[in-house]
């Protein structure tokens, strides 16, 4: 029983510890300007499937997001067939997934990839890592 719990504390730890680990991407350059982050740590590689978890972080309030400055997202990327899906989603208050949690959101079905949209740049991105490129 005492193992069991030390585990679970160790695989909360480490969780905890690689969220705050993020790699800048870029910003958008629309009227909604945001940056985008991934968190290399938490990749995990499954043949040719990926997940990993993003962030995105918004220069204004999204009213559409809850009125959030940020939010993360744990992303399923098949780069097989050219396709992606949100596992899970948190809000936040601040910017960089700070502050409050003002709502989260569950799974989601695949998407087709968007040629030419800043999906499919992540999309490249996360499909061309194999293992975390920092540990």
């Amino acid at each position: 029983m005492h193992k069991a719990i030390l585990l679970m504390f160790l695989l909360v730890a480490d969780v905890c510890i690689a969220e705050d680990e993020w790699t800048y991407l870029g910003t958008s350059s629309n009227n909604n300007s945001f940056s985008l982050y991934i968190n290399e740590n938490t990749l995990r590689v499954d043949s040719n499937k990926r997940k990993i978890w993003s962030m995105t972080d918004y220069k204004v309030k999204m009213d559409e997001f809850h009125g959030a400055m940020s939010y993360k997202t744990q992303l399923e990327v098949n780069c097989k067939e050219d396709k992606f899906r949100s596992i899970y989603s948190s809000y936040y208050s601040g910017n960089m997934g700070s502050g409050d949690v003002l709502g989260n959101t569950g799974e989601e079905g695949f998407t087709p990839i968007i040629p030419g949209s800043i999906g499919e740049s992540l999309f490249e991105i996360i499909c061309s890592l194999k293992k975390p490129l920092k540990r």
